[in-house]
C-alpha cells in the first residue's frame, strides 16, 4: 500500500468513525467511504508530497469531494460535521500528506484549539532498528532486569 493510500485511508477512518455510533446504515457509510477514497486519492495524486487540506466549517459548504460523497450516500453534512467536531460545534482543518494526517480544531472565527496528529507514517530508522536487534548478552542473561538494578536516588 502506498503512503498516500494509507494516509487517505487513515483520514477517511478519522472522518467517518463518528458515524458508526449513529443510526446511519453501514451501507450508507460504505458508500460514503468509497466516494471519499476515490476523490481523495485523485486529489492526493495531483498534489504530490505537499498533500491536501480540507476546511470543514459549519459556516461554509463542505469541500466538493465531501459534498458529492454526502449526496451519493444520503449522509447529512451538517449532522456529520457536528459529530466530527465532537458534538461541540467545532470547525476543523484536516491535512493529508503521504506521511501524516493532522486535524486542527477551532470555534468559528477563533484561533486553533490545537493540532492533533491522527496518523503518522513510521519510518524505519537505522538507529532505532539497531536497538530492536540487540545481540544476546554473554551467558544468555536477560537484558530487561538491568534497569531494576539502577538506583536513581535514596
Amino acid at each position: 500500500m502506498s503512503s498516500s493510500h494509507e494516509a487517505v485511508e487513515q483520514a477517511i477512518s478519522f472522518l467517518t468513525t463518528p458515524l458508526s455510533k449513529t443510526t446511519i446504515s453501514s451501507q450508507a457509510i460504505q458508500i460514503l467511504r468509497s466516494h471519499l477514497t476515490a476523490s481523495l486519492m485523485t486529489l492526493c495524486s495531483r498534489s504530490g508530497p505537499v498533500g491536501i487540506s480540507l476546511r470543514l466549517a459549519a459556516a461554509a459548504p463542505p469541500p466538493e469531494c465531501i459534498g458529492r460523497a454526502c449526496d451519493a450516500s444520503g449522509v447529512n453534512w451538517s449532522e456529520w460535521l457536528f459529530l466530527i467536531g465532537g458534538g461541540m460545534g467545532l470547525d476543523l482543518d484536516v491535512n493529508v500528506t503521504p506521511t501524516a494526517v493532522t486535524a486542527s480544531f477551532c470555534r468559528a472565527g477563533t484561533p486553533s484549539l490545537g493540532l492533533v496528529t491522527v496518523w503518522q507514517k513510521v519510518r524505519n530508522s537505522p538507529l532505532f532498528s539497531s536497538f530492536i536487534n540487540l545481540p544476546p548478552l554473554p551467558g544468555g542473561a536477560d537484558p530487561a532486569p538491568v534497569y531494576e538494578r539502577i538506583t536513581l536516588c535514596r
